[in-house]
């Protein structure tokens, strides 16, 4: 197995369907590159018992009382703590099931807190190089955002993510390449992925041929006729159009080209795009 190959997953699961669809993901990922996985599940009663003491002054009068209040704390902290127990149970067993079916080495961890920093701890302690978890969770609000969760792992995460939005499918492994310092990085990474897995590579570049056209366009409306004379903007609209926009394809195509050639293919089928 190359270096640049997943030796340890952690997935995340908390229920949600994209939580599902990250589970799926490393199942195969691991399967193919004999990874092991770590499956977890943290959840937190903490801010469960803080909202239910904020909530008491409002409470009906008869909840509202010394004994019945004192009972109402403790059925409903007991309801959450043994509750999320055993949800958490079920969200991982399921997985670690799967898993095992595979061939899988995997092991199982419920624990009590914030999601990202269980998360985060785990990550740490156990060396996984790969953290696999949904783009959002069950409190999901759609419109293509990403969960809060999500979002801190992206930030701090000590490894690097899989964030699952849909079911895994059959396509090649698709990467960015815009001439940046961690483009290599990131084809080395598909290509290994690409390998193990036997899916195609591709590589793709994007450029906005029109970008500074419509600058332009938005100069040549502010400024006054004096002003674009001072500026020369005539002059600059067709440098551009002679050489930066024109310019920008060569760009993009020779950023594709140095990322094929600085990687060893290993044998995987590499596809390069560029596209507009």
């Amino acid at each position: 197995m190359g270096q640049d190959m997943y030796e340890h997953i952690l997935v995340a699961v908390d229920g949600s369907e994209q939580s599902r669809y990250a589970g799926q993901a490393a199942v195969e990922l691991a399967r193919a590159a004999a990874a092991r996985m770590t499956i977890c599940h943290i959840y937190g009663v903490d801010i469960h018992r803080r909202r239910f003491s904020e909530m008491e002054p409002g409470l009906p009068p008869q909840y509202n009382q010394g004994q019945d209040l004192a009972a109402l704390r403790s059925t409903h902290g007991k309801l959450m703590q043994e509750g999320f127990q055993a949800l958490s149970a079920v969200y991982v067993e399921e997985l670690a099931a799967s898993a095992a079916c595979d061939g899988i080495t995997v092991e199982s961890v419920v624990a009590e807190g914030r999601s990202y920093v269980g998360i985060l701890q785990l990550a740490r302690a156990r060396k996984c190089d790969l953290i696999a978890l949904g783009a959002e969770g069950l409190g999901a609000v759609g419109h293509g955002m990403l969960g809060g969760t999500t979002s801190r792992m992206l930030q701090s995460a000590p490894c690097d993510l899989l964030v699952a939005r849909r079911a895994p499918t059959n396509g090649p492994v698709l990467t960015g390449v815009d001439g940046g310092a961690e483009t290599l990085k990131a084809v080395a990474k598909a290509v290994a992925i690409g390998q193990t897995m036997k899916k195609p590579v591709h590589l793709i570049a994007a450029y906005d041929p029109d970008f500074h056209t419509r600058v332009f366009g938005v100069m040549a409306r502010s400024l006054s006729p004096e002003r674009q004379s001072q500026v020369n903007l005539t002059s600059q609209v067709k440098l551009h159009d002679d050489l930066i926009n024109s310019g920008l394809e060569k760009l993009y195509a020779d950023f594709l080209r140095q990322a094929q050639q600085c990687t060893s293919t290993n044998g995987a089928a590499i596809k390069t795009h560029l596209a507009t």
